[in-house]
């Protein structure tokens, strides 16, 4: 089991207005871990087919957030994406 949490900042209007809105909001990633980040409404509602919302705001555009495992130091890159090490001044 994990021990630690991941904090995301996204890279969407729609999200950051809803989180505005509603408050700080608690959800795991659409995809498991190592595998393929589903692009769309449809996929995600296909992996997840309990849920019973899913907001469709089109396409996933751009890459994957970058992940860093900050419980280190230096803190190591666990996942390539959007943003830089250099970005985020590591």
């Amino acid at each position: 089991t994990a021990t630690t949490v991941g904090i995301r900042c996204p890279d969407d209007a729609f999200v950051r207005r809803l989180a505005l809105e509603v408050g700080p909001i608690a959800a795991s990633s659409a995809n498991e871990s190592g595998a393929p980040t589903p692009a769309t409404a449809g996929e995600v509602a296909a992996l997840f087919p309990s849920v019973s919302l899913v907001v469709d705001g089109g396409p996933r555009r751009g890459v994957a957030s970058t992940v860093i495992d900050a419980t280190v130091d230096p803190p190591v890159l666990l996942r390539a994406g959007s943003l830089s090490l250099a970005t985020l001044g590591l």
